[in-house]
């Protein structure tokens, strides 16, 4: 994923990931490689909004300290990685794979050694975070990383009236991340 100003349903939501995202992915997994799977367009929609989610995870699954009871599971990632990439031409999805082998304190990869293995077999080596800034446009968020910190910045829009006037107030609130 190339990091910069991102448009187009990108809107991260720690409240609805932490459910919906292993949710969703395990009903992607479970009807992977059936006729009842998901469409080509679906999965690489699925696989765009893994790029944004790993992108604004620490390296311990939180956005910050903020969302610290919030941790997002890299199941999600386990289970796009099973499913197989869009196309459908290989059983495991080497994107999905590599944000995966990313998390190796995660009990879906701890639990899962033998997928490990042929993950790894395959050439599919962890990701890494990418140095750089990326704004959801949609969430009126900001995420800045360099090495071992990032700032993650997220405003808010609050039209309310007054004496008949509409009046528009903007909220921000930061957090500094040290991965």
């Amino acid at each position: 994923m190339v990091l910069g100003f991102i448009t187009g349903g990108n809107r991260f939501d720690n409240y609805g990931w932490v459910g919906a995202w292993k949710g969703a992915t395990n009903w992607v997994w479970w009807m992977s490689h059936t006729p009842f799977s998901v469409s080509k367009e679906t999965k690489e929609r699925m696989n765009y909004m893994a790029d944004v989610h790993f992108e604004v995870m620490n390296k311990d699954g939180y956005v910050g300290p903020q969302d610290a009871m919030h941790k997002i599971p890299s199941d999600g990632f386990f289970n796009l990685t099973r499913a197989g990439s869009p196309d459908g031409t290989k059983e495991i999805d080497p994107d999905m794979g590599r944000y995966w082998l990313a998390y190796p304190n995660e009990s879906s990869y701890t639990q899962n050694s033998n997928f490990v293995n042929e993950a790894k077999s395959q050439g599919i080596e962890a990701a890494e975070k990418q140095n750089g800034n990326i704004t959801l446009s949609y969430d009126a968020s900001n995420i800045h990383r360099r090495t071992d910190w990032q700032v993650y910045t997220e405003g808010f829009l609050k039209i309310f009236t007054i004496h008949n006037m509409s009046v528009v107030g903007i909220c921000f609130t930061a957090s500094v991340v040290f991965p």
